[in-house]
């Protein structure tokens, strides 16, 4: 990889919590702002706005993923 390029990951998606906009990529940290909750907690969240699940597919909301969820812990 060249110094200026950037990772990328065969699978990920990006959801919508609070207003903003995240991307998660699984195995990866992601800090979320104004959660309620216990750490360690499992989370789940739906209104995803598109996600990939490998190198050619690609799923998009209008505006979310009927059925789709991001969890995390």
């Amino acid at each position: 990889m060249e110094h200026n390029q950037k990772p990328v990951f065969p699978e990920y998606a990006i959801f919508q919590t609070g207003g903003k906009q995240y991307q998660a990529i699984p195995g990866k940290t992601l800090a979320v702002e104004k959660l309620e909750g216990d750490a360690g907690t499992t989370l789940s969240f739906a209104e995803v706005l598109f996600k990939k699940t490998g190198e050619e597919t690609f799923q998009f909301g209008k505006p979310y993923i009927a059925g789709a969820a991001v969890k995390a812990s």
